[in-house]
């Protein structure tokens, strides 16, 4: 399977949301279940504030899926990086491109120096933490409602 990973330019927001409304089964578990621009927007300023990367996971010319991370710096722990999102269309799920995808990102901030990853993940997604916890991420919080009325799990992996 080939893919590539890049960030999104402004020019592709419309291909970012149209992965949102393939994946509103994923959206239904929070507290927005319908995709919208300004959804899209947020979760660009987010990350843009938090120093995250945005990224579109593309095949060839179609976008099957969208991450998000903060390649270190996470809670202010210079070796520490957080996913803030992953998000893979219906069509694409089950095809190992997740498990792609987090092996290499693991694998280049590995060579950048990361020693831990960190992700949530919402306490109502078992896929979601079964995914997780095959990449090798483990629990490492109890549940905790969040602002935005979600409950959620921090999950870890240790890089070395």
């Amino acid at each position: 399977m080939q893919w590539i990973l890049s960030p999104l330019l402004e020019n592709q927001h419309t291909h970012a949301l149209a992965v949102y409304q393939a994946c509103e089964d994923f959206l239904a578990l929070g507290p927005e279940p319908h995709a919208s621009a300004s959804m899209v927007a947020a979760d660009l300023q987010y990350s843009r504030e938090h120093g995250g990367i945005y990224c579109g996971i593309w095949h060839l010319e179609t976008l099957v899926g969208v991450l998000d991370y903060i390649p270190s710096h996470y809670e202010g722990q210079p070796h520490c990086a957080f996913i803030n999102l992953l998000m893979i269309i219906p069509s694409w799920r089950g095809s190992g491109l997740g498990h792609s995808v987090i092996a290499w990102l693991e694998q280049q901030l590995s060579a950048r120096g990361i020693i831990h990853i960190w992700t949530a993940v919402q306490v109502n997604n078992p896929l979601a933490l079964s995914f997780w916890q095959h990449c090798g991420y483990a629990i490492k919080t109890s549940p905790a409602r969040q602002s935005d009325g979600t409950t959620t799990q921090l999950l870890a992996k240790s890089l070395v």
